[in-house]
Order: structure tokens, then C-alpha cells, then sequence
């Protein structure tokens, strides 16, 4: 039967007199700072990523019901795809694809294209579209913002 007393065990952890235990008690601190650190950038992750994930739900068309994050970025396929080709790229020009069934045509007169009309109505309502790159640059601005700036765009 063989006793050792708490006491004993850590005043010889204790100890600072370069013996082996130092480097044990050392090497514990600095793993036990990397898991801290790394719990921490764990955790910012997850909550950026939570945060994402209830803005995306929150844009999405349907019942206002609590959606899992699965169910969020299911759906968020689902509309991407839906949507998917309703604009393309013209060289420097992104436009809007027009398809016969996207305006009503008793709104519109028979003797307008969808594109006309669509200039038209931003017109009309005093609108103008911006279309702008992550980066900052701007590719493409509509005749209608003219007014709003004084000058040619």
C-alpha cells in the first residue's frame, strides 16, 4: 500500500528548477492554448455560418416557419435553379432575358417588345438599374439614371 499526497505532487509540479516536469507542464500549456485558440475560431465560424444561414432563409419565398439549415440551403437550390438563365451576359451588358410569359401581356401593348416595355415602365416610374461587380466596378447603368446624375453615364 502506497500513499502519495496531493500536496507532495504539486509542489514537485511546482517546481521551476528545469528539471523534466517543467517541460511536461509547459508542453500541457501550449496545447492547452491551441485548443483554446482553435475553440475559438471554431466557434466564429459557426456563428458566421448561422448568421448566413438566417439571412438566406430569411430572403427565401414561403411560409415564415423556423427552417432548418438543411431545409435553408435546399430550398436556396431550388430557387437558384428555378432562376437559373434569366439574365446572361452581353459583352459588357448584363440583360434581362425576356420570355412572352414574364409580362402580362394585357399590360403591355402588342406593338412593344418586353424589352421596350421594360425601358418604358424604368422610365416611367422614374427608375433607373445598376448593375454592379464585387469588386466595385460598375458594368452597366440604365439611360433612366441620366436625370438623377445630370449627366451621361
Amino acid at each position: 500500500f502506497f500513499t502519495i499526497s496531493t500536496h507532495k505532487m504539486s509542489s514537485i509540479a511546482d517546481r521551476n528548477d528545469g528539471s523534466i516536469f517543467d517541460g511536461l507542464v509547459e508542453e500541457d500549456d501550449k496545447d492547452k492554448a491551441k485548443r483554446v485558440s482553435r475553440n475559438k475560431s471554431e466557434k466564429k465560424r459557426r456563428d458566421q455560418f448561422n448568421v448566413l444561414i438566417k439571412e438566406l432563409g430569411s430572403m427565401l419565398p414561403g411560409n415564415a416557419r423556423k427552417m432548418d439549415k438543411s431545409t435553408v440551403l435546399q430550398k436556396s437550390i431550388d430557387f437558384l435553379r428555378k432562376h437559373k438563365g434569366k439574365c446572361w451576359n452581353q459583352g459588357s451588358k448584363i440583360t434581362a432575358q425576356s420570355d412572352a410569359s414574364e409580362i402580362r401581356q394585357d399590360w403591355k401593348p402588342t406593338f412593344l417588345s418586353n424589352e421596350e416595355f421594360t425601358q418604358l415602365m424604368l422610365e416611367a416610374l422614374d427608375g433607373f438599374f445598376l448593375a454592379i461587380m464585387t469588386d466595385g466596378n460598375i458594368i452597366y447603368v440604365s439611360e433612366s439614371i441620366t436625370p438623377l446624375l445630370e449627366h451621361l453615364p
